[in-house]
């Protein structure tokens, strides 16, 4: 990403519970929680949970950061149009990574239905000062939850450039 901010166009939004703004190219910290009333995710399960939000990296979106805690994870990317394949929607996105890691998480409870609340959260990353803080928080979320004491001791926290040393802000 260069430049101090990622344009954004052909906004829109759209709701059912929740509203969701919507811009081509535009970043995104996108958080999905699991259903109260279903536990927390094992090593094996946030795994596979991890697997599904990296399916879509390279596939019209451009995957900066992800974790996945016991019971929710924190994605930042963006959609990357110039890429071949046609880029889904935010929403497609989240949809697709809790419908695919609920059919594995599933596989391996031996349960069936619905691993993630219906609704999740979407914050628009304007800039590149957005976008760095969004993924200071994904690294810092395992460790403020006390799971860890370094990021880098996580086993479930995924960046783009293979370490925990984040693109400074050029600004």
């Amino acid at each position: 990403m260069k430049g101090d901010s990622i344009p954004a166009n052909r906004s829109g939004s759209w709701a059912r519970y929740v509203p969701h703004l919507r811009f081509d190219t535009a970043a995104y910290l996108l958080t999905s929680k699991l259903r109260p009333d279903r536990e927390q995710l094992d090593s094996t399960e946030r795994a596979a949970a991890l697997d599904a939000c990296l399916h879509w990296n390279g596939r019209g979106w451009r995957i900066l950061a992800a974790v996945i805690m016991p019971d929710h994870l924190h994605l930042v990317g963006y959609k990357a149009p110039h890429q071949t394949d046609k880029p889904v929607s935010a929403a497609s996105l989240v949809k697709n990574i809790k419908g695919y890691s609920s059919r594995e998480i599933n596989k391996l409870r031996g349960t069936k239905g619905s691993l993630w609340q219906r609704e999740y959260h979407s914050r628009l990353l304007l800039n590149q000062r957005a976008v760095l803080g969004a993924i200071e928080y994904v690294f810092v979320n395992p460790v403020k939850a006390g799971l860890v004491e370094r990021p880098e001791d996580y086993p479930w926290l995924w960046t783009e450039w293979g370490g925990l040393n984040a693109p400074q802000d050029e600004s």
